[in-house]
């Protein structure tokens, strides 16, 4: 079982200096540039009838060489995550017994096993969530999260207990905060925590009765938007002060996006290009082909109205 997003044939590489493309030779099925791009990884199937066994090859970027001079086999892979910093791989395995989920962090270039640990998870709920600076990760698990501390001594974790079911997780980015949106519709909480005291994590506070389905942070950190995506609601919400500083109802969008600078937000309807090419047609100030931009402060600032549907978003 490969990754999802590894399931592309070719792509740049994070910082442009490589456009990679998977060759026939060599039963190279998929693969992965590092964050650094120190490495590349790549995927292919030991055997044609072993459907789980899956072989990975680390190359460095110089020279290509193979690190280790052979493969790693790894079975049963459910994901791999590169740290955002470090040549770090966090693989996501299923495991045997009570408890049906490994977590392995393996360093390169020496293929060191920095930690490993077994987790009760659901296989089809359980994704790993790496903090942007590399400082942390967090994986689902049932009912919650474990956290490994990756760069304190040890690597150690932390568990944190969600008894409801867990709609969206989102660090902060390049913080020790993150939040979390959790229950059953339309009674939904949102509550945020905090790593920054060792072997804790600290509840800093609860959001009830919420109508969010998707967390926006931004850029700086200080500021979120819980978004109701379904229902056109969104919340500005400051962190720092824990307080609520402006909902916003009617919005028409299904993405929301902060500019670097953290002062100003950008919201869409976005229509996938297949749908488009397959009907054209396009209805005077549909609400749905606008572009909306607020303040940090929920303050609508800009509204343009197009002509015809909009495909992408990006800053």
């Amino acid at each position: 079982m490969f990754p999802a997003d590894k399931r592309v044939p070719s792509r740049w590489s994070p910082q442009g200096t490589f456009f990679v493309t998977a060759a026939d030779h060599n039963m190279v099925e998929e693969f992965d540039i590092s964050p650094g791009e120190k490495y590349l990884v790549t995927y292919s199937k030991p055997k044609p009838r072993d459907p789980n066994g899956l072989w990975l090859k680390i190359f460095d970027t110089k020279k290509f060489n193979l690190l280790g001079n052979a493969p790693l086999l790894l079975d049963d892979v459910i994901d791999i995550s590169w740290s955002p910093t470090q040549a770090v791989l966090a693989i996501l395995l299923k495991a045997s017994g009570k408890q049906p989920v490994k977590v392995v962090l393996l360093q390169f270039p020496n293929n060191v096993k920095l930690a490993e640990k077994d987790l009760t998870a659901i296989l089809g709920d359980c994704k790993m969530h790496w903090q942007s600076n590399g400082d942390y990760l967090a994986v689902n698990t049932c009912g919650g999260f474990e956290f490994f501390r990756i760069k304190e001594e040890g690597i150690p974790t932390d568990s944190l207990k969600v008894d409801k079911k867990i709609l969206a997780f989102a660090w902060e980015p390049s913080g020790h905060r993150f939040a979390v949106i959790y229950g059953d519709e339309p009674n939904l909480s949102v509550s945020f925590y905090s790593m920054k005291t060792p072997g804790k994590v600290t509840e800093l506070t609860t959001l009830s009765n919420r109508q969010a389905d998707a967390l926006f942070w931004s850029p700086k950190g200080n500021r979120i938007v819980l978004a109701g995506l379904k229902e056109g609601n969104l919340e500005f919400f400051d962190v720092d002060q824990l307080a609520q500083i402006s909902p916003v109802a009617n919005v028409v969008a299904n993405q929301v996006a902060w500019n670097q600078s953290g002062k100003y937000v950008a919201t869409v309807f976005t229509s996938p290009q297949e749908k488009i090419d397959s009907d054209c047609h396009s209805e005077p100030d549909d609400p749905r082909e606008s572009l909306t931009i607020w303040s940090s402060d929920g303050k609508r600032l800009f509204v343009h109205q197009c002509q015809f549907p909009i495909i992408q978003l990006d800053w």
